[in-house]
This record gives structure tokens, sequence and C-alpha cells, in this order.
């Protein structure tokens, strides 16, 4: 049975009425409609998962609003990168390896030229995580650069 626009809309703005009602609530609301429209994706018809789309982009927006208004810190572009993330304009490494390794029904180029380009990113760095695991590294300087080198590479 398809999910129509209209059912999807009647069950978002339940739960969203419900979490403006108890604001303590809102979070576990939005959760609830994010976690319906995953488990359904393939039951929704067209607009209603246009209709989600949509919905997602105005909770992101949201949030990038009030985000961006903090001082700039390691959390703040987390944060920013997972509303990136929401608004599918960034990846995680995970995901991303997952595509690439799935069969895709009609071949799209651009995911068969990445797959070489993200295997030798991420080799690298595994190469670079490995050298610098496996000696010790002594004396003031080569610890800060090394640990310079990685903290860039986590954030």
């Amino acid at each position: 049975m398809a999910i129509t626009l209209k059912d999807f809309q009647a069950f978002a703005q339940e739960q969203i009425s419900e979490g403006i009602a108890h604001p303590e609530q809102f979070r576990d609301k939005v959760t609830e409609v994010f976690d319906f429209a995953v488990a359904n994706e393939s039951a929704m018809d067209a607009e209603a998962n246009a209709y989600f789309n949509n919905f997602v982009d105005t909770i992101a927006s949201l949030f990038e609003w009030d985000t961006g208004k903090l001082a700039d810190s390691p959390h703040k572009r987390k944060m920013l990168r997972l509303i990136a993330g929401l608004k599918r304009k960034h990846h995680k490494s995970e995901t991303f390896l997952k595509r690439l390794g799935m069969p895709y029904p009609v071949p799209i180029p651009i995911v068969e030229a990445a797959r070489p380009i993200f295997l030798d990113a991420q080799q690298s760095v595994l190469d670079l995580l490995w050298d610098a695991t496996q000696e010790s590294q002594q004396g003031v300087a080569q610890f800060a650069t090394l640990a310079c080198f990685i903290g860039r590479l986590m954030n």
C-alpha cells in the first residue's frame, strides 16, 4: 500500500503538533517523523518523498541558522557538517563507501569515476595512521607536528 502525500502530511503534522504542545518532546517527535519516512521510503509516493525532503531541508535550515550564531569551535564545525549532511551537501565516509560498493540499476559515470579517487584518498589516510602508530614519536616538535596533522584529519 502506497503512502500518499496526504497520509504522510497527516502523520508529520500530528507528530509536530504534539511536539509543539509539549516542547520537551519536540526532538522525539521530529525523530519519529524521520524514522517513519526512512522506514517507509520505498512505500511513499513521489509527492510524499518530495514533502519529506522539504521537511528535512526546513529543519536543517532552522538548525543551521541557530548554529551560525555560535562562536567558531570544533563543536560548531561538527554541527555544521551534520546539518550539511542532512541537506545532502556533505557526506560521511562510511556511507559514501557503502554507496560506492552498491550496484546501481543504471550505471552512473560519476560514481564509477569517484570510486578509485575515494579509495586512493582513504588509503592515504589509512597509510598515514599506520605509519604514525608504528614508531614512537619522540621530542616535542615531532609530537606537535604529528598531533596537528592528525587533528586536522579528524576535523
